[in-house]
């Protein structure tokens, strides 16, 4: 039942996205293909875990391997963000289970990018732009999913 309600809401959230050129991604597609979803509006889902320092997004379907570090930051977009319905029952969900399935509107970021004034060097300046820094605490993340809103959430089991 939870299967046929998650794949209505998705198909729904698909054919909104698509009115507002959001398109539906799977997680594994952006971590696979980061520099094509680089700084764009997408449409995904996972599952969120809580933990005492700091949060992680991730899919089970889709796991790390030696090869493909997956680790994704999730941080709200706006202030107005965490004051949305589905944020506050994302954080129900969180406080009692440490876990939930997500679907999330959002930016996905795969490079952390530098801000500060540009070297002369324009080599430099290329990895400066570019780069390869991680998100997070610790710089535990990959990558960084900047959220716009919360479109469907639920315990993850």
């Amino acid at each position: 039942m939870l299967m046929m309600t998650v794949i209505a809401i998705l198909l729904g959230l698909a054919f909104q996205a698509a009115t507002e050129r959001i398109e539906y991604v799977s997680f594994c597609d952006l971590v696979q293909q980061p520099e094509r979803y680089d700084q764009k509006s997408v449409l995904t889902s996972g599952v969120l875990q809580a933990g005492p320092e700091f949060g992680a997004f991730s899919d089970p379907a889709c796991p790390a391997s030696s090869e493909r570090d997956v680790s994704t930051l999730p941080v709200p977009i706006r202030a107005r963000v965490q004051d949305s319905t589905g944020w506050k029952r994302m954080d129900q969900i969180l406080d009692k289970d440490k876990r939930a399935f997500v679907v999330i509107r959002g930016v996905f970021d795969a490079y952390n990018r530098y801000d500060g004034p540009l070297p002369a060097d324009t080599r430099l300046q290329e990895v400066l732009k570019k780069g390869n820094s991680r998100f997070g605490h610790l710089n535990f993340a990959r990558f960084r999913l900047r959220i716009e809103s919360v479109e469907f959430v639920a315990a993850a089991n």
